[in-house]
């Protein structure tokens, strides 16, 4: 798995929210069951964005999980939706793509036995809308 620094953007995203750990995937499994449900409309881009935020530690503590789609900001309300801004930031980018959702655990636990300088601020998957099995991961690190 290679990986890549780059500078992520600014970006709004709104849809299903919720506090979950790593220790239990379960939870992780009925956010994604949630947001399916939910059937959100994408206003531009109907690819889906997972947001990692709101870190209480680094990846073994709980955090906030928001999956939804980018939004312009201004749109305005995003009526009952949960809205994060994920900010400006260092990234590394590593490709998750592959049989879902095995390669993006298997790209996670990569990352994490990585010595990477994280920031754990936001971390963010992209997931193409025309190829479910097309993901990668944007792991926020410090500057």
């Amino acid at each position: 798995m290679s990986g890549a620094d780059m500078k992520m953007e600014s970006m709004l995203v709104a849809g299903v929210s919720a506090r979950v750990s790593n220790d239990d995937p379960a939870a992780i499994g009925a956010l994604w069951a949630r947001f399916r449900a939910a059937d959100i409309a994408a206003p531009t881009n109907p690819d889906i964005i997972c947001v990692y935020h709101d870190y209480e530690g680094d990846h073994e503590a709980p955090f906030r999980m928001t999956i939804g789609h980018r939004q312009d900001a201004a749109m305005g309300r995003t009526g009952d939706l949960a809205t994060v801004t994920v900010p400006a930031q260092p990234v590394i980018v590593r490709d998750a793509s592959g049989p879902q959702p095995d390669a993006l655990i298997a790209a996670w636990q990569a990352i994490w036995g990585d010595n990477l300088p994280r920031a754990f601020v936001a971390d963010v998957e992209f997931h193409d809308a025309a190829d479910p099995e097309r993901v990668t991961i944007h792991v926020g690190i410090r500057p």
